[in-house]
């Protein structure tokens, strides 16, 4: 995708289309279609690049906003309009170097829109963070288009009409301007002008405070401004997110559009063919259209709202009536809306189940089905933002009794789980004091949780907590309306879709191999008569599985550990797990009460080592659920990039940033 947009690459993809034309049209064409695309060729190309600009805005906007199932296509949709958008432009400014002489006039009107385009629109000047860091290729690009622009006026501009020619001028170094705002917006995004800008910052506002984060730079603030400004008092669980969102979508202006640089005659209709007129006047019409949607966007976006000047004038008091609204609905509309959800048991099942798996694994070889065909979408209920949010609150108040001690945060961020069984552990003890004995026993069910192995332990844990959960449902154990029991199941889910999908954001590890082992171990307890009913077999599937293993539990030969793949000793676990609650007969919601926590500990623990510039990248596609629990531990000061400066600073001065 970079290589596609620098400018030696556009040049040489031009070259092979006026090859390919020329063939195609000797080739296929007749003498009548050969005259037909002479005369409309360039007039269809200037009109598909405004069509390309239009779909450009609107992916800018839906990639923003859209999460979903149809995510992949989404980003794939936005990547090839992000693509053609500059190829077409760039395309047509070439093809004007070919022109008709016949069609002089227009085409000095014209050159200046393709520098528009090529502008791009506000709300998408990059699509991925790499775009940024080539900011200086992009510059390059412009030069070569700005000369080109201006030899196609040099040599086609009218002699007899004047004004013409005076009008193209202003037209043309508007061009030039928008498209060097699209060069200072990728320069100001990239990641060492982004570290520059840290220490410019003219006031207090949060979030200038919070941008170091996404470039994965440790600064300290002042305990003043860190209290006053960072850190999240009394404030809710919904509001909590809603804030974070807000936060997100001041850093996606920031890294992926203009908002954050931008706070800062007509023709002779009797000399013209009516065609080249309206061609004209869409270009007009297309070109104030597309600026009036800008201005109006970044009037409205958070970045200018957050600058509000202080309401003297009339207009600025009408705006601030404006703003406050827009707030109130930013507000009530802000917040992750959704969550995906991968169930490995269940992609295993329908695999079994589905008869063109067959078909597909012939051409899918990296399982792109399974990731992203056999991947749900749920809401973030606010019951699951409760628990995320006073988890966190939890681990604060832990941080804060061990009077902010780095050691002490290191070891809150390392916890994937341990802490949770020696808690569990010590209240059962306080209610039972003959399990003293247990220990060992109660330890040995839970599988180790090494930093070396955590891709294995999420696997281990998710297959545990799908077979405990599917078990307990079959078995009338749980309700459909089981809180703690869902959250398990929607945080293991989700841990094991980023495994799959988003493996980036979590710590390196074998996923994918594990998968495909997990996968050919499945079949051996899928059978044919699995193919008639999808609920059926999956129940089938479960209970042949977890009766296999308390089978094997409880015979005398044990397989060595290495010949045990993580399907039999995730489903291990599980049994030992469903047994040992009912010896010391647990009820459901302790069980899942343990098991929800666990994933929140490995949550945290992801959330904590995803670098920031991972979870800038995944604004793109809508946010993900671990960037907002991330950036709540921030807030709450769950985080080794921001420290609190125990001495005392005036508080005026600007908080002190430790490069």
């Amino acid at each position: 995708m970079l290589l596609l947009s620098s400018p030696t690459v556009s040049v040489a993809t031009f070259v092979i289309y006026v090859e390919f034309k020329e063939l195609v049209l000797k080739k296929i064409f007749t003498e009548v279609a050969k005259r037909f695309w002479g005369e409309w060729e360039l007039r269809l190309l200037v009109v598909v690049s405004l069509i390309l600009q239009l779909f450009l805005v609107i992916s800018g906007y839906i990639r923003r906003k859209y999460i979903g199932k149809k995510l992949p296509y989404v980003a794939i949709s936005a990547w090839l309009v992000y693509l053609s958008a500059d190829w077409m432009a760039t395309l047509v400014l070439t093809t004007l170097l070919r022109g008709d002489i016949s069609l002089k006039n227009e085409l000095v009107f014209w050159t200046p829109f393709l520098l528009w385009h090529l502008r791009s629109p506000n709300n998408i000047t990059a699509y991925s963070l790499e775009d940024n860091e080539l900011w200086l290729r992009h510059f390059f690009g412009l030069v070569l288009q700005v000369g080109e622009a201006i030899y196609i006026y040099a040599r086609f501009r009218s002699k007899s009409n004047i004004a013409l020619n005076a009008m193209a001028v202003p037209i043309l170094l508007a061009g030039v301007i928008k498209y060097g705002e699209r060069i200072w917006a990728l320069r100001c995004a990239s990641d060492k002008q982004l570290v520059n800008s840290f220490f410019s910052i003219s006031d207090k506002r949060l979030i200038e405070g919070e941008k170091p984060l996404f470039t994965d730079l440790p600064f300290r603030l002042s305990i003043e401004f860190h209290d006053n400004m960072v850190y999240m008092k009394f404030i809710s669980a919904e509001d909590a997110f809603k804030f974070v969102d807000v936060e997100l979508s001041f850093v996606y202006d920031l890294l992926f559009t203009k908002n954050p640089i931008q706070f800062r005659a007509m023709l002779d209709r009797n000399q013209h063919s009516p065609i080249d007129i309206a061609i004209t006047y869409l270009l007009l019409v297309g070109a104030v259209s597309l600026d009036v949607y800008s201005i109006l966007m970044h009037a409205l976006s958070t970045w200018a709202m957050i600058r509000l000047p202080i309401p003297y004038t009339k207009v600025h008091k009408m705006y601030s009536r404006v703003v406050a609204s827009r707030w109130q609905s930013i507000k009530a509309k802000s917040g992750i809306k959704a969550m995906a959800q991968h169930d490995l048991i269940k992609n295993c099942v329908k695999a079994k189940t589905s008869r063109l798996t067959g078909a597909i694994r012939l051409f899918d070889t990296g399982t792109l089905l399974q990731k992203y065909g056999h991947t749900n979408w749920k809401p973030v209920d606010p019951a699951l933002k409760k628990f995320i949010y006073e988890h966190l609150q939890k681990k604060r108040d832990r941080f804060e009794r061990n009077d902010f001690k780095l050691d002490e945060l290191e070891k809150l961020l390392n916890e994937k789980g341990d802490h949770v069984f020696k808690e569990k552990y010590k209240e059962m003890l306080g209610t039972d004091a003959d399990l003293a004995g247990s220990k060992e026993e109660f330890f040995s069910i839970f599988p180790r949780m090494d930093p070396t192995y955590f891709i294995c332990s999420i696997l281990l844990w998710h297959i545990a907590t799908e077979l405990a959960y599917y078990d307990d449902l079959d078995n009338h154990r749980i309700g459909s309306a089981n809180s703690l029991c869902n959250i398990s199941k929607s945080i293991s889910d989700y841990m094991m879709y980023l495994t799959l999908t988003r493996p980036s954001m979590l710590c390196k590890g074998f996923s994918d191999v594990i998968n495909g082992k997990i996968y050919e171990e499945a079949k051996s307890f899928l059978t044919e008569k699995m193919k008639a009913s999808f609920i059926k077999a999956r129940k089938q599937f479960t209970k042949d599985l977890l009766h296999f293993v308390d089978f094997q539990q409880q015979s005398f030969y044990q397989p060595p550990r290495h010949k045990v793949g993580a399907l039999l000793e995730g489903a291990s676990f599980a049994v030992k797990l469903q047994q040992f609650a009912r010896e010391i007969r647990w009820d459901g919601d302790e069980k899942w009460e343990m098991i929800s926590e666990v994933w929140m500990e490995m949550m945290t623990y992801a959330a904590s080592r995803c670098s920031w510039e991972e979870h800038a990248q995944q604004l793109r596609h809508g946010g993900e659920l671990i960037t907002q629990v991330a950036l709540v531990m921030a807030h709450l000061g769950l985080s080794t990039k921001i420290g609190r400066d125990e001495e005392d600073v005036d508080s005026d001065a600007l908080p002190p940033f430790d490069a």
